[in-house]
């Protein structure tokens, strides 16, 4: 690889002489004539610092460059007009927001190169920049990369913004695709006017559209740094995936059983598996969004079509449609095709294994439960089977069809059918659970001869 003659990389534990204060010559000549682009992290830090509205930051200090190419915009800091273009937070005594002073700031002269590799891991390079003005060079403090970017703070700094990598390197910029100017607009407004986007998020019309719950919106909400994240993952959704958008159609009617809540539960348990296995999200994520959409081609026929083979058709459709690649389309149609428990594909990859298990996963415990008193009351069967009925050689989407029966012919046989460690933790807590209740089910049903003295009895509050 190629570096400028000032440039040289720094591998491993490789040490550098360097230190940067008021004794040196040279003191605040970095800080002039240069172009300091800032992060939103950046950016919310010297608010906080300054007790100044992100909007008044922005029209004040914030300078925005378009990228030509149609991609993400550019934010720099302002310098002043003086004839050496100084920031404008330097001073004769050094920098006037050094506590928060930008990451930027905080490296030099250390430059960090990062990128994302194929399974979303940050990969990162770094070079010494040897500025001809710089005298800190001479200084006789060693150290290597990780103490300096310790010492400067940046571990932190450094955590946060490449949370916002997946956005910046997402595979559809990679692949020429540019944002309209609406967009470009709503990751400004997002990312780096968070005073304006918390008002967005505190909008009854924005929770209700993106299915957030009080918890999670109180969360997002209470302070900067919650929002910024959420922010970061919101764009995500926005700007490329709109995938919640293209599956809401096909949920219509479904109900609470296989409808979009459903659908949240599952994307939720998937993404908390493959964080823990270190899976494709994106893929992930996108499996898991579309996953039932062809479910009510299922029910309508009465299972004579395969939702999942449905599914993964539509969902190709979808994303060919989106400009997807046709890498990615393959890999989440694999996933959604073999997500079903009674189908004959095989999960293969490690995203089709998660997203299996999550669903897998919501068909049993307290949520398993409601959820099939909830299919059941849809296809107008029975609250329990009678005691002469053989549950098992009953047909689906009959009066038999129970929940006790969708208990004893699936949800019983889950937790041995789980396909990663995490989902076989979850599923043998969910069905302790389920055999408690169902125990207490079946003796109710059969009436208050059954409940023998050792089941626990509600107390009636008289004395």
């Amino acid at each position: 690889m190629y570096f400028p003659e000032n440039v040289s990389r720094l591998c491993g534990k490789k040490r550098f002489s360097f230190a940067c204060h008021p004794r040196v010559s040279c003191f605040t000549e970095c800080c002039r004539e240069l172009e300091l682009a800032l992060t939103p992290y950046d950016v919310l830090c010297l608010c906080k610092e300054l007790q100044m509205s992100s909007a008044h930051f922005f029209k004040r200090y914030a300078v925005v460059e378009q990228d030509a190419r149609g991609g993400f915009p550019n934010v720099y800091l302002g310098m002043v007009d003086d004839g050496r273009a100084s920031c404008p937070f330097i001073s004769e005594k050094g920098c006037k927001v050094y506590k928060s002073r930008p990451g930027a700031c905080r490296a030099y002269p250390i430059g960090r190169g990062v990128t994302l590799d194929t399974h979303g891991n940050v990969c990162e390079m770094h070079v010494l920049v040897r500025e001809k003005h710089c005298q800190g060079f001479s200084e006789p403090h060693s150290h290597h990369v990780t103490e300096w970017f310790e010492n400067q703070g940046l571990i932190e700094y450094n955590a946060i913004n490449d949370e916002v990598l997946g956005l910046l390197h997402h595979e559809k910029i990679h692949q020429g695709r540019g944002l309209t100017q609406d967009g470009k607009d709503t990751f400004i407004l997002a990312l780096y006017k968070l005073d304006e986007f918390r008002k967005i998020v505190s909008s009854p019309d924005f929770y209700e559209k993106y299915m957030l719950s009080k918890e999670k919106r109180r969360s997002v909400l209470a302070d900067d740094l919650n929002l910024l994240r959420f922010a970061i993952r919101w764009l995500q959704e926005f700007l490329f995936t709109k995938l919640r958008q293209q599956a809401d159609p096909y949920h219509d009617g479904m109900g609470g059983c296989h409808g979009p809540d459903h659908t949240e539960r599952v994307h939720k348990t998937a993404l908390h598996i493959g964080r823990l296995m270190g899976a494709n999200l994106d893929v992930l994520s996108a499996a898991a969004l579309l996953h039932d959409i062809g479910r009510r081609f299922e029910t309508r026929e009465q299972g004579k079509i395969c939702h999942a083979e449905k599914g993964a058709e539509l969902a190709r459709e979808i994303l060919v449609r989106l400009d997807f690649a046709p890498a990615f389309i393959d890999e989440t149609a694999h996933c959604i095709e073999a997500h079903r428990y009674r189908g004959d594909k095989i999960p293969r990859t490690l995203e089709a294994k998660i997203l299996y298990d999550a669903d897998k996963l919501d068909s049993i415990g307290a949520v398993g439960i409601g959820r099939a008193f909830l299919f059941a009351g849809q296809t107008g069967a029975r609250l329990h089977n009678a005691n002469d009925v053989d549950i098992l050689a009953c047909k689906p989407y009959s009066k038999e069809d129970t929940a006790y029966r969708e208990f004893k012919f699936k949800m019983s046989k889950i937790k041995d059918r789980m396909l990663t460690p995490e989902g076989k933790r979850l599923a043998e807590e969910r069905h302790t659970f389920m055999e408690v209740f169902f125990e207490r089910l079946e003796r109710e049903t059969k009436g208050a001869e059954s409940m023998t003295a050792d089941t626990p009895q509600i107390a009636s509050g008289r004395g």
